[in-house]
């Protein structure tokens, strides 16, 4: 690269769909007196480099939701439990209540990952209940988990939630293991289920 002054560098980041596409594409720009030179370096970085560069999925809020929305769901749902689903009515409702967000993370234009996170006010706080947090199979270890929570935890401190809690089963050891490196510590209390639909 021959020698002379920069006028400015300007860098973009693309990052690709899988780790094995993620790549970083960086254009300089050398401004002379009477043109300029464009130089392109391109290399390829891992996936767990770039995550500590920038967020490797943006996580959103759903606010509606198609057809092909409510499949990813409930299949992510299913994923979460045998017994569990998500049908249209309980989307519905959900997405209708101003206390419940549902945030999804999307790949290749499918929702892969979901938490949502239900905000109550009591007597004493103002509580959030993270609930339904799963991460599609062929997603898993990429980071979407963390990015999920991540965005949990902050949009809690904005609707002045006190604490968050949740529940997770002992046999989900990689979730177990996010939630107490992302700050959470168990909680000794009974816990109690009154099942009133069938």
């Amino acid at each position: 690269m021959a020698s002379g002054g920069y006028g400015f560098w300007w860098v973009w980041l693309l990052v690709g769909r899988s780790f094995e596409k993620y790549w970083l594409s960086v254009f300089v720009y050398r401004v002379w007196g009477n043109g300029a030179e464009c130089v392109e370096i391109l290399y390829f970085c891992g996936w767990w480099w770039l995550g500590c560069c920038i967020r490797l999925k943006m996580v959103e809020e759903l606010i509606s939701y198609t057809s092909q929305e409510l499949a990813d769901l409930d299949a992510l749902m299913h994923e979460l439990s045998a017994t569990s689903f998500c049908y249209e009515l309980l989307l519905s409702n959900a997405l209708d209540d101003a206390n419940v967000h549902v945030y999804v993370i999307r790949d290749e234009g499918h929702i892969v990952a979901t938490a949502t996170l239900c905000v109550m006010h009591t007597l004493e706080f103002t509580v959030g209940d993270v609930e339904s947090v799963v991460v599609s199979s062929r997603c898993r270890g990429l980071g979407y988990g963390k990015e999920l929570m991540a965005a949990v935890i902050e949009a809690a401190k904005g609707f002045g939630v006190h604490h968050l809690q949740l529940t997770s089963h002992s046999g989900r050891v990689a979730a177990n293991g996010l939630y107490r490196e992302m700050g959470f510590g168990r909680y000794e209390t009974n816990c109690y289920k009154l099942l009133l639909k069938g």
